[in-house]
């Protein structure tokens, strides 16, 4: 057999037969069933792939709609100064009015604090709203972004004096505590003059002199036992719910109470 005919290549059933020795599968033709289920896996493929560029192009259209609709409720916003008669107003950066309102008793704080050569909280936060006022009059939106430097400013001042107010909330709910156990507090006690007691004012008391406390009495002052065993209720002072067994030697502490002793 001549060369031409030993490298003749027939094609059948998807089979490449060369020198009908070598065998090669055609994937496309072939009906072999490894060959089907490749072409079936392949086609499955395309069809997912498919299904997800178009779910994908769904949801860009959706979020498109959106922000459109987003748009027009922001004009719809700013139109409203026009129906209050003041169209002028849809210019106005709300950022000044907090940084005026809000960070106005921040400035006068820093500017008393630097006066007397301290550096506080104020101090920094001032200077945080004038460089935020400084950009904005010298980058603006050049820096490749559409917010305000303003509003930065005013979020700082309207957070700080935020927190201002909560400070003091707090504070002003623990000096109340303070105040309420101060009038709890006595005016007077039974001191022991002599072989008797008498009743004494507590801004006359002395250190060294001897208190008598009966049960169910307030203790006056601070001091220790030096006589009896007692319950002392101290939950006014300590929190503690539970009555503390005293005796000779032990300390008790003015507003608590004596249970028993």
């Amino acid at each position: 057999m001549d060369t031409e005919s030993n490298n003749e290549v027939k094609k059948d059933n998807g089979v490449v037969l060369k020198d009908e020795k070598t065998k090669v599968h055609d994937e496309e033709v072939c009906d072999c069933p490894h060959c089907r289920a490749r072409r079936e896996r392949l086609k499955l493929m395309e069809e997912l792939r498919k299904k997800e560029e178009e779910q994908l192009a769904k949801e860009c259209e959706m979020e498109n709609a959106k922000t459109e609709e987003d748009d027009d409720i922001v004009l719809s916003y700013i139109d409203i100064w026009k129906l209050v008669g003041l169209p002028n107003l849809r210019f106005l950066d709300f950022g000044y009015v907090a940084v005026i309102l809000c960070g106005y008793e921040i400035f006068v704080t820093a500017f008393m604090g630097l006066k007397k050569k301290k550096i506080t909280s104020s101090l920094l936060v001032t200077i945080a709203m004038i460089a935020s006022i400084v950009l904005e009059y010298t980058v603006g939106h050049t820096g490749g972004h559409s917010h305000s430097y303003i509003f930065a400013a005013g979020e700082i001042a309207f957070f700080m004096a935020l927190g201002g107010l909560i400070e003091d909330w707090t504070v002003g709910k623990s000096r109340k505590g303070i105040e309420r156990l101060i009038a709890m507090t006595p005016k007077t006690a039974m001191v022991k003059v002599g072989s008797n007691y008498e009743k004494t004012p507590i801004s006359k008391l002395m250190i060294g002199d001897v208190v008598l406390v009966k049960p169910n009495e307030q203790v006056p002052v601070d001091g220790e036992i030096v006589k009896g065993e007692s319950s002392i209720d101290q939950s006014s002072v300590t929190g503690e719910f539970v009555p503390v067994d005293v005796k000779v030697g032990d300390k008790v502490y003015g507003a608590t109470y004596n249970k028993q002793g």
